[in-house]
């Protein structure tokens, strides 16, 4: 069933115009500790570089480095997606499958009959509950409350989550 789920996501993303990127499970320790790592347990021994210190919390710190070079290039729309394993600490079960997306200015194909417009925490709240229904998950079931991490904006920002325990996604504004 995981393997089902990591596939309907990777297909998901790439119909709704993502490009896949393929980052390193790896990343800078101050990358890590925004995103809540950071942990003694998390730091790579033999590291590659001395910058590549610790492992992903999250595939958002590597995905922000890809659009930041995207932009430092004179891209300015495009939306890049990651699938893959994120690590809370270093036992079997702390090892998470996890779908990650960036969308960065035009929210649609241009195109003579399409206005231009910058996408925005709606699209990418769309694009969530697009991987969910995917995956199997009926999206009558779940419900968005305004909580989200500290790296998201406040107010444009969102979890989706199965009754007040089961969070399954976040979402919004970086």
């Amino acid at each position: 069933p995981l393997q089902k789920r990591m596939l309907a996501s990777r297909r998901t993303l790439a119909q709704r115009g993502f490009n896949e990127a393929v980052t390193y499970a790896f990343l800078p320790e101050t990358h890590a500790k925004l995103f809540g790592g950071g942990q003694p347990e998390l730091k790579l021994a033999n590291a590659i570089s001395s910058e590549l210190t610790d492992m992903r919390p999250s595939l958002l710190p590597n995905l922000l480095a890809a659009a930041g070079r995207n932009i430092a290039r004179g891209f300015s729309d495009f939306a890049i997606s990651e699938v893959g394993h994120a690590y809370a600490g270093d036992k079997p079960a702390d090892e998470t499958l996890r779908a990650a997306g960036i969308r960065q200015g035009d929210a649609t194909t241009r195109g003579w009959l399409k206005g231009e417009r910058n996408a925005d925490a709606f699209d990418v709240k769309a694009d969530v509950f697009a991987i969910l229904e995917a995956c199997g998950m009926a999206a009558s079931g779940l419900q968005v409350v305004q909580q989200a991490p500290a790296w998201f904006h406040p107010g444009r920002a969102g979890t989706i989550q199965m009754g007040p325990q089961n969070k399954l996604a976040v979402f919004g504004e970086i």
